[in-house]
């Protein structure tokens, strides 16, 4: 008889799902901790390493490809001797048997306590989502390997397990795990001596797979650190130019277009990389219905000249790089182009389900916000999701796929940003929403049992009373933490909340949040900040938790408490920019501008289009006197802002230019400010003291010879001057006077100066005239003697006195 191991068990238990059809199922109140695995964790505690490692390997194909591969109508899954997993840990017939006893074990397991295996799946409050499929195998890997503290770090093959098994993990949680984040932080700390062992496309997929896991808990830097690492060993560059192509048919000139161009590095050897045989069950792109714009941006020398030969390897690399490009970007035009040209370089080339099938959403969600676009978006997304169902298109129809058609989708899966089949089913459900589709979006979202989404289907359709009935039979069905919530979502009374919290024994952060959020908008701010802090102790990671405990905490003057909440706010959400502009202020407040200014640098990063931003950022540029950034912050503004105010800010950069004056580089930020102000003049009219900064900033130092600088200082200085007379009250303020007749002695001094270096003939006129007048309506309107700034007002008109006598 042949070698086999079968892994035959239900791919979602029946009670399971008769519970989640019958609304019955919720984790949030199952509390107790399953006691009947012993024998199950016996089995896989006398394991060999090598035959855990080879059981975890086995198990993760299974789960993965049902999860993440539509792989879910194979109910008989053999492993004989041809596996490829049996030949590289070489099993032997007694390690058949005695993996196959652990399987049947986890199989009996799972039928006597369905849910005990979910719960025992459990870390903290964090459950797994109750679709995942084959459970009770995942549980098998996590029981072998799941890291504990500190690593063993002997076997480079078993690190790579613990990448797979952690990326699994935080794929099927339903929310983001500290625990886990925590074992991917040490795995990645241990990881760059002990994997140098590993051949040389399991340490691509390695750091690949550490990438995507650290993109799930918003680790944008290390997910950065990672996905350059696995570039740079297989030798993979992705270059954007610019060159002449088309966008529609009936463009006559061809145009700059932005293009992404896959290149191979001279020191890559692609030739040692494995290649795999096209598949037809591999999704494709479907074409634009257009009559106008073309399927893809069209090359004027053509889209496939001197196109490289990629490997699996490269384009695994490809589509991770694109998602971490697409996470550490400002979501802004460009970034919309780049992602365009990027997915259209990928899509190129078809070889990998995995990288194809993460392209085509990435290229789905890219094109939701394009109006000519986003049907073919959601065409796509249902053939997507179709096929993570198990509905697979062959050449425009639907077949069955094979035990090894299905493993032929497993090589780069996990590290090509692979996401649960609900993940797909929620993206198509949001780009229904975007047509006005609501009764199919509701069926999706119904079909993966997510009621926070129907609720809010429901309140945007005007039918809150529909929502609050449906939770009212869920709660008349089965009472839970999770169902109370909502009511209150619904109902907005806290007493659904209290209630939530009791029956969850005080773990539903949901609860706490809702119910602190509610406190907030009452006025209750202390409330609402013991409510947020206790639902950021459950759920350390829940960005709207996070948001709001630093919301409240500023409003109670908590500055440094608003510090930590928000710093952790965008340790998980990177991309928020308004945690960023909010950590920032409270920094301002903490006395600390250095970091109020970086960080406010970080919040534009992520929103370049936000006005009042901007504003902010001029400001606490001056405070740390960062002229050239406080310049470039007022343009952006200015650019944006369709009244500007910022003349204040004005006048106090300029001035704070002219206190450095004599230092390095003065030359170069005069420049810089001379044309901020041309494009501040150009957008509104200067009033009278930004005129008169403007004319100091200007203002030649004493002995120039720069007939250049004192002709543009002139000019200013005299639109200063008429500004002055016509619009401030100089003749009834004694400092506006002051600093009336300290424009108008200014200029004629400087007159006097560009006349003695002109030649005859040349000279300018001396505006003697103007300091008279002025100084006639001073000595009519003002008892000089007893005027709050005579101390500096007297020895201006004695100046003044003095230039009219010469």
């Amino acid at each position: 008889m042949a070698l086999q191991i079968n892994l035959n068990g239900p791919l979602i238990h029946p009670k399971i799902k008769s519970m989640l059809d019958e609304s019955k199922l919720d984790l949030s109140d199952v509390q107790e901790t399953p006691k009947s695995f012993i024998n199950l964790e016996e089995k896989i505690e006398n394991l060999t390493e090598n035959q855990k490692l080879a059981l975890v390997e086995l198990c993760l194909e299974r789960v993965s490809l049902a999860v993440f591969a539509g792989c879910i109508k194979v109910e008989n899954w053999k492993i004989d001797a041809e596996h490829a997993v049996v030949k590289e840990f070489q099993l032997t017939p007694t390690d058949f048997g005695v993996l196959q006893s652990t399987i049947d074990e986890a199989d009996s397991c799972f039928d006597a306590d369905p849910l005990g295996v979910l719960v025992k799946l459990r870390r903290g409050v964090i459950d797994v989502h109750p679709l995942s499929y084959y459970v009770q195998y995942f549980l098998v890997a996590v029981i072998a390997t799941f890291p504990t503290s500190p690593y063993p770090d002997s076997n480079p093959k078993l690190l790579l397990a613990y990448a797979k098994l952690l990326y699994v993990y935080a794929s099927i949680q339903v929310d983001p795990c500290l625990v886990v984040k925590q074992k991917l932080e040490q795995l990645h700390e241990l990881s760059s001596e002990t994997v140098t062992n590993l051949p040389l496309e399991a340490k691509i997929e390695f750091r690949l797979i550490l990438a995507n896991a650290f993109l799930m808990f918003f680790d944008v830097q290390r997910a950065l650190d990672s996905s350059i690492a696995a570039n740079s060993l297989c030798g993979i560059d992705v270059q954007f130019t610019g060159e002449l192509g088309k966008r529609t048919y009936f463009q006559v000139n061809d145009l700059p277009q932005l293009f992404a161009n896959a290149n191979l590095r001279e020191s890559s050897t692609p030739s040692t990389f494995t290649t795999l045989p096209p598949a037809a069950d591999t999704p494709q792109a479907l074409r634009l219905d257009d009559d106008t714009v073309m399927p893809e941006v069209k090359k004027t020398a053509g889209n496939d000249a001197n196109k490289v030969e990629l490997y699996p390897v490269h384009l695994a690399c490809m589509v991770t790089s694109l998602v971490v490009m697409q996470r550490n970007e400002a979501p802004d035009e460009i970034l919309f182009e780049k992602l365009e040209a990027f997915i259209q370089e990928v899509l190129s080339y078809r070889q990998v389900y995995g990288v194809q099938l993460r392209a085509l959403l990435a290229r789905c969600l890219v094109e939701s916000d394009r109006k000519r676009k986003v049907e073919r978006a959601v065409m796509q997304a249902e053939v997507l999701k179709n096929d993570l169902l198990g509905v697979h298109t062959v050449e425009g129809r639907n077949e069955e796929l094979s035990t090894s058609q299905y493993r032929a989708r497993y090589p780069w899966l996990l590290a090509s940003n692979a996401k649960p089949f609900w993940s797909y089913l929620r993206s198509y459900a949001t780009l229904l929403l975007k047509l006005g589709s609501v009764g199919e979006a509701m069926h999706a979202y119904n079909s993966i049992y997510d009621y926070d989404a129907l609720v809010e289907c429901y309140i945007s359709l005007g039918q809150a009373d529909k929502a609050e009935t449906m939770v009212r039979n869920l709660l008349a069905v089965k009472e839970t933490s999770y169902r109370l919530c909502l009511m209150g979502d619904i109902t907005a009374n806290p007493a659904w909340y209290e209630k939530a919290i009791t029956k969850s024994h005080d773990n539903s952060a949901k609860a706490r949040t809702a119910l602190g959020r509610m406190l907030l908008k009452r006025g209750d701010n202390e409330g609402a900040f013991e409510n947020l802090q206790r639902a950021v102790q459950i759920k350390p990671l829940e960005t709207k938790s996070l948001f709001s405990l630093g919301h409240v905490a500023y409003k109670l003057e908590r500055y440094a408490e608003a510090v930590a909440a928000y710093r952790n706010c965008v340790n998980v959400e990177p991309q928020d920019y308004e945690s960023w502009n909010n950590l920032s202020a409270s920094f301002v407040h903490l006395k600390r501008p250095e970091q109020a200014q970086r960080t406010m640098k970080e919040a534009l990063k992520f929103n370049r289009n936000h006005t009042e931003m901007w504003r902010n950022y001029a400001i606490m540029s001056i405070n740390v006197a960062d002229y050239a950034q406080a310049i470039q912050a007022i343009n952006e503004y200015l650019e944006r802002a369709r009244k500007p105010d910022v003349a204040e800010i004005v006048q106090e950069l300029l001035l704070n230019i002219i206190q450095v004056r004599t230092e390095a580089g003065f030359n170069v930020l005069l420049k810089e400010a001379v044309a901020m102000m041309g494009h501040f003049s150009a957008k509104c009219l200067l009033d009278a003291d930004t005129l008169c900064c403007y004319a100091l900033l200007k203002k030649p130092v004493e002995g120039s010879t720069d007939v250049v600088a004192y002709e543009s200082y002139l000019a200013t200085a005299s639109k200063a001057v008429q500004k002055c007379i016509s619009s401030s009250p100089w003749k009834t303020d004694s400092d506006a006077l002051y600093k009336t007749l300290q424009q108008a002695v200014d200029m004629v001094i400087a007159e006097r100066a560009l006349n003695g270096i002109l030649t005859d003939g040349k000279k300018v006129q001396v505006h003697l005239s103007r300091i008279t007048s002025i100084l006639n309506t001073a000595q009519e309107n003002f008892d000089l003697d007893d005027v709050p700034n005579k101390e500096q007002l007297k020895p201006l008109i004695e100046l003044a006195d003095s230039l009219i006598s010469e």
